[in-house]
């Protein structure tokens, strides 16, 4: 039986899958990428004001929230999360899965998605402040988490 070309360096381990794979590899390792469950960077540069009580924190999530809903993302902050969203430690395990991706497109995609979550995790605070808020007014105490 002859062995082709192909079949010869698939039994070696040297298919193109499997140096794809490799090079995947060593990138993840080089640039610390690791497989898991996505961390949030809440560094964007942009220091936040001192508020003074969690009163004052929840209507300036809600009025921010609302401010996106009405007007649109403001451009310095889009500019922020961007920035933010650049710094990718880990990727989606359905995109580490992706074999026939290269580890560069994971990445960038990987960074559309920390972009998209930090806009949600901005409406989904001012939801948890308005229902925290409604809450305490209803009951008369702070919900203790």
């Amino acid at each position: 039986m002859t062995l082709s070309r192909r079949s010869f360096a698939k039994y070696l381990g040297l298919a193109p899958l499997a140096a794809k794979e490799a090079g995947d590899a060593a990138i993840s390792r080089l640039t610390g990428v690791g497989v898991g469950a996505p961390s949030f960077q809440l560094n964007s540069g942009v220091e936040p004001a001192p508020i003074s009580s969690m009163a004052d924190y929840a209507k300036s999530r809600i009025a921010a929230s609302e401010y996106v809903n009405t007007v649109g993302l403001p451009d310095f902050v889009r500019e922020a999360f961007r920035r933010d969203a650049q710094w990718v430690d880990r990727l989606d395990p359905d995109l580490a899965a992706k074999r026939s991706w290269s580890m560069s497109v994971k990445i960038l995609t990987q960074r559309e998605r920390n972009l998209q979550r930090r806009i949600e995790a901005l409406h989904h605070g001012a939801w948890q402040s308005q229902g925290s808020t409604l809450f305490k007014k209803l009951t008369g105490w702070d919900w203790p988490w």
